[in-house]
């Protein structure tokens, strides 16, 4: 009777396990599109930079020619600052996206690991059962129960 309810116990934390390994492989699914969303929010903040840039680029061409007294150059004052504005913007989102990435990048890190050594206890367990309701060792078990455990660990 306690070999059969020890049998039970280790079943149910072999289950346990499963489901465990189950979510945090979910989590890391998750964590991934996640990070998916982020790199390309990323890159979309990437080319409207750039884009900043040449805008600035075009402006500062404008000044100069300008301060050598070509006064024919088209420069809006008010699109500079309203560019200037959004520049800032888009580098503020920048960086949050980027600390953003990089937590996902260590949740996604940290739930690896944890899945990793679930599926090593996991084995073990595996092993366990496996010398248990094969025979010829210090345990005997029941023969429904052997058969259970064979079952299992097709």
């Amino acid at each position: 009777e306690e070999v059969k309810s020890a049998w039970k116990a280790r079943r149910q934390h072999v289950e346990a396990c499963k489901q465990e390994e189950y979510e945090l492989h979910s989590k890391v699914v998750s964590q991934e599109q996640r990070t998916k969303a982020l790199k390309t929010t990323l890159e979309k903040t990437w080319r409207q930079m750039e884009d900043m840039q040449q805008s600035v680029s075009r402006s500062r061409a404008v000044l100069e020619a300008r301060a050598n007294g070509d006064w024919s150059a088209d420069l809006d004052e008010s699109t500079m600052c309203g560019k200037s504005r959004q520049m800032a913007e888009e580098l503020q989102q920048h960086m949050e996206v980027r600390q953003e990435l990089n937590s996902q990048r260590n949740q996604v890190q940290a739930a690896t690991e944890v899945l990793g050594q679930q599926r090593v206890y996991s084995s073990r367990l595996e092993d366990f059962v496996r010398k248990i309701s094969g025979g010829g060792g210090r345990y005997v078990l029941p023969l429904p129960l052997k058969r259970e455990a064979q079952r299992l660990m097709k």
